[in-house]
């Protein structure tokens, strides 16, 4: 089932290495707003070249200061950063209620802030 929500479609839910450059993909594993019949997978052969991009800066200790644990990066056989997540299921503002999501939300923004500072190469 695809998802439903602005957030869950239109929101990064974190980036992944594919070649030199980096690509946003939402909570559906798609690159943000593409519709669900793109395939799941974000690899080389299927992505359009287009939506990678290489940014200064977005080093690991960049990335390590905007993730909240280890969980959440994944790293190559060398030991490379290749994918990491702004947000995990008991962190998504958009699951949340009350205070809590105003935490979610904030703490989600202010990783966003970081990354929003990055400039193409």
């Amino acid at each position: 089932m695809p998802l439903a929500t602005f957030f869950n479609v239109n929101m990064p839910y974190g980036l992944k290495r594919i070649s030199e450059g980096w690509v946003t993909f939402n909570r559906e594993y798609q690159p943000l707003s593409w519709g669900s019949t793109y395939p799941r997978i974000i690899d080389e052969v299927t992505m359009p070249h287009e939506i990678i991009v290489e940014y200064k800066g977005l080093t690991e200790k960049l990335i390590l200061l905007i993730v909240d644990d280890e969980d959440s990066i994944h790293r190559d056989e060398s030991g490379n950063i290749v994918r990491f997540f702004l947000y995990n299921d008991g962190s998504n503002p958009g699951n949340m209620s009350g205070k809590r999501k105003d935490i979610c939300y904030v703490k989600y923004f202010n990783k966003l802030q970081k990354l929003c500072q990055l400039k193409r190469k």
